[in-house]
């Protein structure tokens, strides 16, 4: 069963936060380039059904679509805007880059 560590709005009824984790979600490097606006997001962890580990897990709704990830570099870069912005971050843009390694990793752009 997910923990729910935070979720967008806040009063979100519990019969959506269950649907978003449990949602067929595109990975958010898929929209690579995009711009997206978060209608509703939930941050939770979730058991991996094979070790039992639990792993962090972002979905985010905009405009008909939903997302999914479990990169800790978007996620801390979502979660710390969300702070910042009072729970929504509002439009950003989804990037990727390379890491020193040479892997390929995703984050955000904040849009003015």
């Amino acid at each position: 069963m997910a923990k729910i560590l935070n979720q967008y709005p806040a009063d979100m009824d519990a019969r959506k936060v269950y649907a978003l984790t449990r949602a067929n979600a595109k990975k958010i490097i898929e929209a690579a380039g995009s711009v997206i606006t978060p209608k509703a997001y939930v941050y939770y962890e979730d058991p991996d059904p094979k070790t039992g580990e639990f792993k962090k897990v972002l979905t985010i709704e905009a405009d008909n679509e939903t997302f999914g990830t479990i990169s800790p570099t978007f996620i801390r870069e979502f979660m710390d805007a969300a702070d910042f912005f009072g729970g929504n971050p509002g439009a950003f843009k989804v990037v990727t880059g390379e890491s020193k390694n040479g892997r390929e990793f995703v984050t955000l752009e904040i849009q003015a």
